[in-house]
């Protein structure tokens, strides 16, 4: 991506995030995931997005663990209940592309080190990438990260995908692409775990890859946040 890429990319970030608290900072215990992905359009207008990246995700409890979630007017949220935000804004064209997955009233012991495996396999990823290693390299970095914990059953996909004026786009951080990173490529960082009908957890982030590493584009805080009540 050039500067003037970077610039449009930093902007969809920017308004995307500013939704993204003011519609947790409305979030309350009892709502559905509905009213909460309405919350988050109208603040993603709000703050300036000229329009959707893609059709949100807003999932609670075990809707969260579904890959590709619908919110749901019939189901109200509960006091321990994840709920994932996967959303974003754009910008001319140029999209964001994040994730961050809340607790809403409170979080056990078990689910708050569920997090801390998804969080340290995103802390991975965000460390080794620099130009010149393989889109592999990042794949296998992170994924292995989740491998070691405890709750490697739950993985279920690869780390990242190209963004711009795509959502998905090359390159494709997947073990086996040996496309090698250079200067300038931007793509997400997302790993998650998903334990079927009780809890998904995911962290993404946009990242553009630099001589020296990368920059991290996504500054929303990343450690577990327990919301609403």
């Amino acid at each position: 991506k050039s500067a003037e890429e970077l610039a449009e990319m930093r902007a969809a970030i920017r308004v995307s995030e500013a939704a993204l608290e003011a519609t947790i900072l409305q979030v309350r215990l009892g709502m559905t995931e509905r009213e909460v992905e309405g919350l988050l359009i109208g603040e993603l207008f709000r703050a300036g997005a000229q329009e959707l990246a893609f059709q949100p995700i807003v999932a609670a409890g075990g809707n969260s663990a579904q890959s590709h979630a619908k919110a749901r007017a019939d189901y109200r949220i509960k006091a321990g209940d994840a709920l994932l935000f996967d959303f974003g804004g754009a910008i001319n064209g140029y999209k964001a592309d994040i994730t961050r997955t809340f607790f809403v009233g409170d979080v056990s012991a078990e689910d708050r080190a569920f997090y801390e495996a998804v969080l340290a396999a995103n802390e991975t990823g965000r460390k080794i990438v620099r130009a010149g290693i393989t889109a592999h390299d990042v794949d296998d970095a992170v994924l292995s990260a989740l491998e070691a914990s405890p709750y490697a059953r739950f993985m279920r996909h690869k780390t990242g995908h190209g963004l711009g004026l795509e959502v998905h786009e090359d390159p494709y951080i997947m073990r086996g692409n040996g496309t090698k990173l250079a200067a300038g490529m931007v793509f997400t960082i997302e790993p998650g775990l998903y334990e079927n009908d009780r809890i998904g957890v995911r962290i993404e982030d946009d990242v553009v890859v630099t001589a020296e590493g990368c920059e991290v584009l996504t500054s929303f805080p990343r450690q577990l946040r327990v919301i609403g009540g």
